[in-house]
């Protein structure tokens, strides 16, 4: 971890809190452009985007990190605040912000901005069963700061069909996430040296 923040710190990233619906249209078009490189579509982002749009009161306003390269957005924060806590709500890179580690820079610098104020815990979130992300996060916390199993979902039926819906969309997605996985292990195995080729006996 410590390797790959000096990388990025070589780079010449400008980070700050940006505000006002400029940063929020910035953070959407980040959004959206990792969207369409990791082939997913985000379920929460969207609505809490046009939500603050619209304007949240300043007491549960987020603040919006957005880290620049040459005046380019590249990287970007949505930072939520509670209390003596700050939460890493939502994320997002352009294609050129993982070859130069800049989530590494921003999330060092949102650690000193967040000291800075005065909070006491920075809440990054759970890991999604991503091994990349659970390494960048645990790497992130360090010796000084502390993890803790996440309770799961929990989901409250009415009646026997309600659960059988619920239970069959379960299913679904647990095994849209496994043929995916599978899917991201094959193309990572064909692109090892020497996968194709075969040896005569």
């Amino acid at each position: 971890w410590r390797y790959n923040l000096k990388v990025a710190m070589k780079t010449e990233l400008e980070i700050r809190v940006e505000s006002g619906p400029a940063a929020i249209e910035t953070f959407d078009a980040l959004f959206r452009e990792m969207e369409k490189r990791k082939n997913y579509h985000g379920d929460t982002w969207h609505p809490v985007c046009a939500g603050l749009r619209k304007g949240f009161p300043d007491a549960v306003r987020p603040s919006i990190v957005i880290a620049r390269l040459e005046g380019r957005p590249i990287a970007g924060a949505v930072i939520g605040h509670s209390g003596d806590t700050a939460h890493y709500i939502y994320g997002a890179t352009a294609d050129i912000a993982t070859e130069i580690y800049a989530g590494y820079a921003m999330q060092w610098w949102i650690l000193n901005w967040l000291n800075g104020l005065g909070y006491r815990w920075y809440d990054l979130g759970g890991e999604s069963g991503d091994e990349g992300l659970r390494q960048f996060k645990k790497g992130l916390v360090g010796r000084d700061g502390a993890t803790a199993p996440l309770a799961g979902e929990f989901t409250m039926c009415s009646d026997s069909l309600s659960r059988l819906i619920n239970h069959t969309l379960d299913v679904i997605r647990a095994t849209k996430l496994k043929l995916k996985r599978s899917r991201l292990k094959r193309q990572l195995m064909a692109m090892l040296p020497g996968s194709g080729m075969r040896t005569q006996s």
